[in-house]
């Protein structure tokens, strides 16, 4: 199985259009297992919570510079419990 964690910023057009092609089986034996986004209150986390894809967000005024913030991010890819 391809585990995908999907990065979006807005809208999430293109996250909907993976989606698609997961629960399609365009993206054979695959799951979005995650999407994670810089930005609160945006479209992608409504398609995420739609199809039951948990979410993350990471803002970048709770972190000292964005090394931080993608050093951050790390662990949360690597949660296999996710």
């Amino acid at each position: 199985m391809k585990n995908i964690a999907v990065f979006a910023s807005g809208g999430g057009t293109d996250f909907q259009s993976i989606i698609d092609a997961v629960e399609r089986g365009y993206i054979d034996n695959a799951k979005i297992k995650l999407l994670i986004t810089n930005k609160a209150g945006i479209r992608a986390l409504e398609r995420a919570e739609k199809h039951g894809i948990p979410r993350r967000i990471f803002l970048r005024s709770d972190f000292l510079d964005a090394a931080s913030m993608y050093r951050a991010m790390i662990p949360v890819l690597k949660d296999e419990s996710i």
